[in-house]
């Protein structure tokens, strides 16, 4: 069972940087994680960067899984795992056009005009 208490510090976190318009708005993510990173992503930043100590074994597993040191098993750790992925994955966007205008692309690549 998922303890969101240990992570909860009652403000909502926003990345918008990487998702200006919400987690919910994104498409990326459910409803219940768009939540729970909403509720939780506060108290994990500050963990991964030293801003907090962790204070129950929750926050403490949650450290390994940010550490590398063990796999994510918890919805949350998961989540936040995901969070991380899609945020330091760069994204290559793949454009229709070619760049090229006006050619014909048969054999013998002349232009053709009427």
């Amino acid at each position: 069972m998922l303890n969101i208490e240990s992570f909860d510090c009652g403000t909502t976190y926003y990345d918008s940087i990487h998702f200006p318009r919400g987690f919910g708005r994104s498409g990326q993510f459910t409803r219940r994680e768009a939540e729970l990173l909403g509720r939780c992503g506060h108290v994990i930043t500050r963990l991964s960067t030293g801003q907090l100590e962790a204070s129950n074994p929750e926050q403490h597993a949650m450290l390994e899984v940010l550490f590398g040191e063990r796999e994510p098993e918890t919805e949350l750790e998961k989540l936040w795992s995901k969070y991380q992925k899609m945020i330091h994955t760069k994204v290559r966007k793949i454009s229709a056009c070619s760049g090229r205008e006006n050619q014909d692309f048969y054999e013998g690549g002349e232009s053709s005009s009427f």
